[in-house]
């Protein structure tokens, strides 16, 4: 088996010009669907404390009210603890984007 040195492939201008076009296309697409998920992430977040907190508001006596301001506490950084997992974890990717977007 004669194995030769490899051939240099020669695009057309255009082609490449229009390959290029698509991948920058595509990396902006990904770029709103990431932008959405942050965005739907934190408006459910900002939701559900919201109702999480007005579910203990309406079950609460005069006593109790220390323990209100202690559970609704609590229910927010549980949920602020959600989003910042989520937001390290997409961290990664937004930066592969970006780098992917400047090295185009």
């Amino acid at each position: 088996m004669n194995i030769d040195k490899p051939t240099a492939m020669h695009i057309d201008p255009a082609t490449a010009a229009g390959v290029l076009t698509d991948l920058v296309r595509e990396d902006r697409n990904e770029a709103r669907i990431w932008r959405t998920r942050v965005e739907n992430l934190l408006s459910s977040a900002l939701l559900a404390s919201f109702a999480i907190s007005a579910f203990f508001i309406g079950k609460v006596t005069q006593p109790s009210v220390g323990q209100l301001r202690a559970i609704t506490l609590l229910v927010d950084c549980c949920l602020m603890a959600v989003t910042a997992i989520f937001f390290f974890r997409v961290r990664r990717d937004l930066v592969a984007l970006r780098k992917g977007q400047r090295y185009r």
